[in-house]
């Protein structure tokens, strides 16, 4: 039984190596037709690895929203009122409203509400979700294919390189098990930070709600009467 042909099409071929010389240099012709399926079915990871990059995805929105309740947090505000304001911010954006929150919690506040000891660990957080990120979107906004091994992946260069910079092959090149220690640092770093959030204190919603309904009460019981106004003659 003769093999099945396994070689990486011509379309990939130009991704995995986008410095070749596309005026020839004995690289054979394309083939002109029409192809069905941009990775073929031998080039496709397996379940194993297709589930390790959803261990990534799932575990980093967990770390976005531990982000989140953080946030509200140290804003000192109900976590539904702060959703509408902070639902479209980009991760680097969420990290520096936080970053300006510790400082205003140590400089406005003196660590009153929150103790210097808690607002210090928050701060050493930062640079490690920082480096999380840049790994995370390495694995998730990446075009893996299989190569080498079920368990050993490549990713498509789907991007022009900077100058004529081009990736390490580590870069480039990962294993399901690789993937697998990442979803669990992830997972760990939001644990960590929903511990952390719960150290600082929680704004009262339904308490805030009911002192703005008595301000509200007082602003119109202080208010005076308008006086009533005669009808105006007719002319």
């Amino acid at each position: 039984m003769s093999k099945p042909n396994l070689k990486v099409p011509e379309y990939i071929r130009t991704l995995l190596d986008p410095h070749v010389n596309v005026r020839g240099g004995g690289r054979q012709k394309r083939k002109i037709g029409i192809e069905t399926t941009y990775i073929p079915i031998h080039s496709r990871p397996e379940a194993m690895a297709l589930a390790a990059i959803g261990k990534v995805s799932w575990s980093w929105a967990v770390l976005e929203h531990m982000l989140q309740i953080l946030l509200t947090r140290l804003a000192m505000t109900a976590q539904f009122p702060a959703l509408v304001l902070t639902i479209d911010l980009s991760m680097d954006n969420r990290l520096r409203a936080i970053k300006v929150l510790l400082s205003l919690h140590q400089q406005r506040y003196g660590c009153e509400m929150v103790d210097q000891e808690i607002l210090s660990s928050i701060t050493a957080q930062i640079p490690k979700v920082i480096s999380l990120k840049t790994r995370r979107n390495r694995v998730v906004h990446g075009i893996w294919i299989a190569h080498g091994g079920p368990d050993k992946l490549l990713r498509l260069r789907t991007r022009t390189p900077k100058g004529l910079h081009v990736p390490e092959e580590e870069d480039t090149r990962l294993t399901v098990e690789q993937i697998e220690t990442l979803a669990r640092e992830i997972e760990v770093q939001a644990n960590g930070l929903f511990v952390l959030a719960q150290l600082v204190p929680e704004a009262d919603e339904a308490w805030l709600a009911k002192s703005l309904s008595r301000a509200k009460r007082r602003r119109r019981e202080t208010q005076p009467k308008q006086e009533a106004q005669p009808p105006a003659s007719p002319e």
